[in-house]
């Protein structure tokens, strides 16, 4: 098989000279020489010194052999490290003061509670109960209470008997009452207290108590004693 033949592009026509205006002229140069390379190997190892030392371009000029200058800056100081803030250390703790040695424990009395396992049904003081110090000074037992009254089923035999007086709006208008006083007699006779037991109106509990307060009687003898007694006493308004 044949290959076709390539295709050739058509040449354009020539367009004439070209223009004056845009033609570049530039003047002859000679060679570079040596003194030339020297200088540029100085110039791109000063560059590779700066690009490794981490330096970069700053304000700072520094003189050369033919004029040049290079800008070299310097590295920024180092920052300030400032110490991390110091731990405020906890509050002391109070210690425990410790019990004094060799001291012998308080006395005890009772049983515990797992000692009267077993013991049936005998009472036995349980707990720890310290013993307390005796009081130094007896003090006197109180005075027993006095005997309560014995009561009486009659009353007792008066030295004189006190009536009471008569109200009177009662006696002019002639009406009649009777009141009975609860009295109560110490060993010697006294009254010591006088009650309404039943009333018969308020001017005549009034009148029948003053009666009964003034009034004496025989101390009332018990097995050779005399001994208080209390007993009813009635008071007739009759006219």
């Amino acid at each position: 098989m044949i290959a076709p033949a390539p295709r050739r592009r058509a040449r354009r026509p020539p367009q004439g000279p070209e223009p004056e205006d845009f033609r570049l002229h530039l003047p002859p140069h000679p060679s570079p020489g040596g003194r030339d390379l020297l200088l540029a190997l100085g110039a791109l190892g000063a560059a590779a010194g700066i690009f490794l030392a981490g330096g970069r371009i700053s304000g700072r000029l520094l003189p050369d052999e033919e004029g040049l200058q290079v800008i070299v800056e310097a590295p920024p100081p180092p920052k300030e490290i400032k110490d991390p803030p110091k731990p405020i250390p906890p509050a002391p703790r109070e210690k425990a003061v410790p019990p004094p040695l060799n001291q012998p424990p308080p006395p005890q009395f009772g049983l515990e509670k797992e000692a009267t396992e077993g013991n049936g049904d005998m009472a036995v003081a349980t707990g720890n109960t310290l013993m307390q110090k005796a009081d130094t000074v007896v003090k006197p037992a109180p005075p027993p209470p006095p005997p309560e009254p014995m009561l009486l089923d009659q009353e007792a035999v008066p030295l004189e008997k006190i009536l009471p007086k008569y109200p009177e709006w009662a006696e002019e208008q002639g009406v009649t009452s009777r009141v009975l006083v609860m009295v109560t007699i110490d060993a010697q006779g006294k009254v010591m207290d006088a009650r309404i037991q039943k009333s018969g109106g308020k001017d005549f509990d009034s009148a029948a108590l003053e009666a009964a307060r003034i009034t004496r009687y025989k101390p009332y003898v018990e097995k050779g004693r005399p001994i208080p007694v209390k007993f009813v006493v009635p008071y007739e308004f009759v006219l």
